[in-house]
């Protein structure tokens, strides 16, 4: 609750309304900065979810379009984009849900770290980096479709892991770390070729 300060000999009165009202306006300021948070959460929250939004989109579209007639234009890409959706690795919105949505968590990390090579909430914290997206979505693709992840491939990637680390959150991707994330890219495509269905990430 609102105290009046003390006051110093020759200030002026305060009255009984002044005081409630300073009391009054505290309170609502105090209101407005918890709404202000809130909102600022929320506003937070729902950016995290667009990607999650996103293959739900796609991924239901995609039903759509199978129901629809087969000639009608733009159709087959809206499959195949739901085909993508669903099935290859989607590494910023699965770490989404391991993280706010998946129960119980740990089991959901503990998958997630089996798919991607890292543990969600440290891919969260880099997935903005330069290339990060495209790595893990790499290993995430192969692995879920059985796919053995080669010496070259799971050398390149810790590779990959550690020189981003080394750089920092901020930091831009050097040509060290651009050399490798291509070399990655490459092998992949090597890895998935002449594997129906299997986009190939046309590094080259």
């Amino acid at each position: 609750m609102y105290q009046p300060e003390e006051r110093w000999e020759g200030q002026p009165e305060v009255d009984g309304a002044e005081v409630i009202y300073l009391a009054e306006r505290g309170r609502m300021l105090d209101t407005i900065n918890i709404l202000e948070d809130e909102n600022r959460e929320l506003r937070e929250a729902m950016e995290l979810m667009k990607p999650v939004f996103a293959i739900g989109v796609d991924v239901r579209r995609r039903l759509f379009a199978q129901v629809k007639d087969p000639r009608e234009s733009g159709d087959a890409e809206i499959i195949k984009q739901g085909n993508f959706a669903a099935h290859r690795g989607r590494p910023r919105a699965d770490a989404v849900l391991c993280v706010r949505v998946f129960e119980p968590r740990e089991e959901a990390c503990e998958i997630y770290t089996r798919l991607y090579g890292v543990d969600p909430r440290w891919a969260l914290t880099w997935i903005d980096f330069e290339g990060m997206d495209d790595v893990l979505e790499c290993r995430g693709s192969l692995v879920a479709a059985k796919i053995s992840l080669s010496t070259t491939f799971d050398e390149l990637f810790k590779q990959f892991i550690y020189r981003v680390e080394e750089c920092g959150e901020d930091g831009a991707a050097g040509e060290d770390v651009s050399s490798v994330y291509y070399d990655i890219l490459k092998e992949y495509d090597q890895l998935v070729a002449g594997i129906p269905g299997k986009r190939r990430m046309r590094s080259t």
